[in-house]
């Protein structure tokens, strides 16, 4: 990337989103390597994402670290409960990043196939969390 594009190299200007499968892999991958990704969003996560357990085993930590965690999850999604579960776990754990979590009052993937959640680079920023659009 950095030899083709003028970027940020460092950890606090990188962020890893998914939706779905790519939502699981980006908890999966994202909240387990802290020293890479200081953004982490997942959209409707798939049930193949580790357990909240495995996947912030130290909260303190991961506080200290995250800048933003942001889950969203469709009310009607068949696959909310996976992301209410580390939602769930991290509100138990009083985990206190900014935690923006998102229950969107549509269907996503399961009865549509697809992702009505459509987010630009704004939403999922600091800016975003310091104007207060957030939900614990």
């Amino acid at each position: 990337m950095e030899s083709n594009y003028s970027v940020y190299a460092d950890r606090e200007h990188r962020a890893l989103a998914g939706f779905s499968m790519g939502g699981g892999q980006s908890l999966d991958f994202g909240l387990t390597h802290l020293e890479t990704f200081a953004y982490v969003g997942s959209f409707s996560c798939a049930p193949n994402t580790r357990t909240p357990e495995m996947l912030v085993p130290d909260p303190e930590k991961a506080t200290k670290m995250l800048k933003l965690l942001w889950i969203f999850g469709g009310t009607r999604d068949g696959l909310l409960t996976f992301s209410q579960r580390t939602h769930a776990y991290l509100k138990e754990q009083t985990f206190s990043t900014s935690i923006t979590w998102t229950k969107f009052p549509a269907p996503t993937i399961s009865s549509l196939g697809t992702t009505i959640c459509i987010c630009s680079p704004r939403d999922f920023s600091d800016e975003h969390v310091r104007r207060g659009n957030k939900q614990h």
